[in-house]
């Protein structure tokens, strides 16, 4: 054999173990965590983060609106129906000024099974500031996105939230959430940390979205995150939009953390679980809004 075909070879070889060595890695994360997302939930999921920003983009609802299954609810500060004229700006956080000059995502995470999706994206959004009287900005924001899509709804969005990062304020109250049902187990959740965190799924597409800058992607992120919150005296304001079924569950509530010295700090939540078999809930997605 000559030095040439022998260095091919080797080549070769080491190219094949490279990727029995990838296939293993990828067998074992596999078993070490729940499913990983299917095919349709990240086609779906990544389908609808480009429509959304396109709209964005665009400043057009239309296609957006399309996207939400009939009764959803956006969670952008306050709750939103989904059919408002102005869906995308609200989405968008952008003000009655704001002049959108691009959009990027600037992080992607799908996770999901052939029932449901869910999905969480970091948004930078560039725009213009074109207050009357006033020199011109141009800033780029953050937007913080979590979603979920279910099989059933055809791949429509049932629920989503968007905010950019800030700090909660102590307000006098709240906007009541929209589209509101009885309370259940997911509600519960919302007002525990240390809840959340003992049903956190293992799935390394779990997200939790803080109001401020955080956010942690897996579960040894997202526990640590949530043990930063086990001390926070939570409750639920109000009555809460939870629906349930057994492929999937989603809680959207306002949530106060109530602390010596004034008003509670005020928030709106949203928590994506997945059902098991002994009926609790494994939670794969949650994003506190600072209102």
């Amino acid at each position: 054999m000559s030095a040439s075909s022998s260095s091919r070879s080797s080549g070769s070889v080491r190219s094949s173990l490279r990727e029995l060595l990838l296939v293993v890695c990828i067998s074992v994360a596999a078993d070490a965590s729940s499913t990983p997302a299917s095919s349709a939930a990240t086609t779906h999921a990544k389908q609808a983060i480009d429509t959304i920003v396109a709209g964005i983009k665009s400043g057009d609802s239309t296609k957006t609106a399309a996207l939400f299954e009939h009764g959803a609810v956006a969670l952008a500060g306050a709750g939103h129906e989904v059919d408002e004229p102005d869906l995308i700006k609200t989405l968008g956080r952008l003000g009655p000024h704001d002049v959108v000059t691009d959009v990027k995502v600037s992080k992607l995470v799908v996770g999901g099974n052939e029932d449901a999706a869910w999905v969480f994206a970091d948004l930078a959004i560039t725009k213009r500031n074109q207050e009357p009287g006033e020199k011109p900005k141009t800033a780029t924001t953050s937007v913080h996105a979590t979603e979920l899509l279910t099989a059933a709804s055809g791949w429509k969005i049932v629920g989503a939230a968007f905010s950019e990062s800030r700090a909660a304020g102590r307000l006098g109250g709240v906007f009541p959430m929209v589209e509101t049902t009885s309370a259940g187990p997911l509600t519960a959740l919302l007002a525990s940390p240390a809840k959340i965190e003992a049903a956190l799924s293992a799935d390394p597409n779990v997200v939790v979205v803080a109001n401020e800058s955080e956010v942690a992607i897996g579960a040894t992120d997202a526990k640590k995150l949530l043990s930063a919150w086990d001390k926070r005296s939570l409750s639920v304001n109000g009555s809460a939009r939870e629906v349930r079924n057994a492929k999937w569950g989603i809680v959207q509530a306002n949530v106060d953390w109530n602390e010596p010295g004034g008003k509670p700090y005020r928030f709106s939540a949203q928590l994506i679980a997945l059902p098991q078999p002994d009926g609790s809930w494994s939670v794969v997605a949650v994003q506190f809004l600072a209102l």
